[in-house]
């Protein structure tokens, strides 16, 4: 029996029999090394097997871009088999890729050979390669790009203004103000575009304005009105600045340092009645002691002005305690001293009307005297006819009897005063320019009283003298209320 080492078969019979002829059956046998046989490549490599006998190895390749899956080398086994199992190449592989902040990443495959493509959002900039290739060792050629904010650079700085950005890239904010005195014109903020410049335009600093000037009796110059100009003020002939001034200045609030008014001078606090300033330096005489606040000159005293002498009262007189108690002040007036009893209102103790509790038209009234002599109290009557009946012997005014009169004063007059709010009046007639015959009942003619308002009154209206005259205002008409008078409405 023949037998073989380990990896050698037997070529030939393995066993022979001695023959009666005292030989051998057959021939020898031999042992021949046993033989794998030839290997196939995978797809995509390859594989070197220089022998393919026992003990041979063979050793797998894969082509660029594969890898062997599975062991790559093989051995001829004694049993004549190969060992293991044929590997296979696959094809490499790369990771995935991220994509950049504030762009993308597109990539169809990561097999090896394919492409990786990067692009960057409007406002960015590509900083690096845009592309990357899968290698054949699975990794990604070059490294990763980045995506780059585009810069606008600086936004501009307006003339007297400031800007503050705290970056001039894609997506920042410009914003603008302006310092004191100025105010923006054009947008407040300006932002950084895709495109690498500063939306809008720079916006501009422009003075605020304080508005023009003017002045009644007066006149104000100046070239412009904005901030930080200057105007000056002058006034007419006897005027004077108030209020600041001449020279004032337009501030960072938009309104001027002063506004001044050009007043007549001698409204001004302690100025009034001054010579020196009112009457053009012209010192006024004892009989014309006041400036007349309008034309300026030298006039004589008018009634119900304090007063020292008689000559300073012009067409009046000057009443003192010679008509009053000792602690009467003097006062220009038209009565007592000059020829006719009218008494200056409000006196309280001489020249004071005292009446029968009404003082209305047609009442009888009382001129009460208490000067140096005995009082006396004549009673006075007001008829329709403007004329005063005397009905006791002797009236006075001061002590002296020889300013006894009998004659009447204007219609209502004799109520008190001449010219003083709250005489008695029948219409409009009766009362000074400036009032009106206001109706404080509806009986008679008791309740007439003269006023500058009658809307004070229980009856609203000006009265008026329905069968007279039948003055109203304006726009206004005499209504009859049944009496002989009316009201104006």
């Amino acid at each position: 029996t023949y037998s073989c080492n380990t990896g050698y078969g037997v070529t030939g019979a393995a066993t022979r029999t001695c023959q009666a002829d005292g030989t051998w059956t057959g021939a020898a046998a031999t042992c021949a090394l046993k033989d794998c046989g030839a290997l196939t490549a995978p797809a995509n490599g390859s594989v070197s097997a220089p022998t393919t006998t026992y003990g041979a190895t063979a050793t797998y390749s894969c082509t660029t871009g594969y890898g062997a899956s599975g062991s790559a080398t093989r051995t001829c086994q004694a049993t004549g088999v190969w060992s293991g199992t044929a590997p296979t190449c696959v094809i490499a592989n790369c990771p995935s890729l991220q994509s950049p902040t504030g762009g993308s990443v597109s990539a169809p495959a990561l097999t090896y050979g394919s492409s990786a493509t990067y692009a960057c959002n409007a406002g960015y900039n590509i900083n690096g390669a845009a592309s990357r290739t899968c290698q054949a060792n699975g990794s990604w050629t070059g490294a990763a790009p980045s995506c780059d904010p585009k810069d606008c650079g600086p936004p501009g700085t307006p003339t007297h203004g400031t800007v503050t950005a705290a970056t001039t890239t894609f997506g920042a904010t410009a914003t603008y103000a302006c310092i004191s005195g100025y105010t923006l014109s054009g947008s407040t903020s300006r932002t950084c575009q895709s495109d690498q410049t500063w939306s809008s335009s720079v916006p501009t600093c422009v003075p605020v304005d304080c508005g023009g000037l003017g002045v009644v009796n007066g006149s104000v110059s100046y070239t412009t009105t904005t901030f930080g100009a200057t105007a000056t003020y002058a006034c007419s002939a006897n005027f004077t600045l108030s209020g600041g001034g001449p020279g004032v200045t337009c501030g960072a609030n938009a309104k001027w340092s002063a506004t001044p008014t050009c007043v007549d001078i001698c409204t001004v606090a302690g100025n009034n009645g001054t010579a020196s300033h009112c009457c053009n330096n012209t010192p006024c005489g004892s009989s014309t002691p006041d400036c007349n606040t309008t034309t300026h000159t030298c006039v004589a005293k008018v009634l119900g002005e304090a007063c020292t002498t008689g000559a300073q009262c012009g067409s009046g007189n000057c009443v003192t305690s010679v008509c009053c108690n000792t602690a009467c002040t003097g006062s220009c007036n038209a009565g007592c001293a000059g020829g006719t009893c009218h008494p200056v209102a409000a006196r309280t103790q001489c020249g004071m009307i005292a009446d029968s509790g009404l003082n209305q038209y047609s009442d009888a009234v009382y001129l009460v005297c208490d000067g140096a002599g005995a009082c006396k109290n004549p009673t006075f009557s007001c008829g329709t006819g403007g004329a005063c009946t005397l009905t006791s012997a002797t009236a006075c005014c001061n002590p002296s009897a020889s300013d006894v009169t009998t004659a009447c004063m204007p219609r209502g007059s004799c109520f008190a005063g001449s010219n003083d709010a709250n005489e008695s009046c029948k219409d409009s007639t009766d009362c000074p320019s400036n009032m009106f015959c206001c109706k404080a009942s509806n009986y008679g003619y008791r309740g007439l009283t003269c006023a500058t308002d009658c809307s004070n009154f229980p009856y609203v209206g000006q009265a008026c003298d329905f069968a007279g005259a039948k003055t109203c205002p304006s726009g206004t008409t005499c209504h009859s209320d049944g009496y002989g008078e009316g009201s104006c409405y």
